[in-house]
């Protein structure tokens, strides 16, 4: 299996964040593609809906990148999204990221769990993996584990042991959280979150 690792290496803790994934993906044999958001250059989504009108399937933005960078997310197979938690959602760099995968989805419509979301574009996607750290509270933590969830929603990759936070002042050095995430990789993790 392989597995790609988005994260800003500008985010506090996402040093950490990122040693504790690599550890996890070496643990269990897979082979793991750092990509750095701060280095990828993406473009922001204008949300021109030109991939689903103009080229199907393709962004308008081409010169960032974002081509490739949607070939090799699709041809993963599992991606981890980790970031700082910014106002329940991704810090910016890892937003953009994930928001450059418009282009997989078609326009139209699809009920998953009693919502809508839109129809897949292609039969394949990789599993997904929501880390955040450093949520302000509660509140912030649950609002990133909704909006993270019905990303993966979009991706067909909806399970409850995907997405992780770890609340402000948490030691990202903590065992647990190695542990679990290493079960996570092996896919002895059935659920729950650090």
């Amino acid at each position: 299996m392989s597995t790609i690792l988005i994260y800003d290496s500008g985010d506090s803790g996402a040093g950490r964040v990122r040693q504790l994934l690599e550890r996890a993906a070496g643990a269990a044999s897979e082979p793991l593609t750092v990509l750095d958001a701060s280095e990828l250059k993406l473009k922001a989504c204008i949300g021109c809906f030109g991939c689903w009108i103009k080229s199907p399937g393709i962004c308008v933005l081409k010169d960032d990148g974002g081509p490739d960078y949607l070939r090799r997310l699709v041809a993963a197979d599992r991606v981890v999204f980790a970031s700082a938690v910014r106002w329940g959602s991704y810090g910016s760099g890892v937003k953009y990221c994930a928001d450059r995968m418009l282009p997989l989805l078609h326009p139209y419509f699809r009920r998953v769990y009693g919502r809508m979301h839109h129809r897949l574009r292609y039969g394949r996607y990789p599993r997904s993996l929501a880390v955040g750290f450093g949520a302000a509270n509660a509140a912030e933590a649950d609002c990133f584990r909704d909006y993270t969830g019905a990303q993966r929603d979009n991706l067909a990759s909806r399970d409850p042991a995907d997405s992780w936070v770890w609340p402000a002042g948490a030691d990202l050095a903590d065992e647990a959280g190695a542990v679990a995430l290493q079960a996570w990789f092996s896919g002895r993790l059935k659920g729950g979150s650090v």
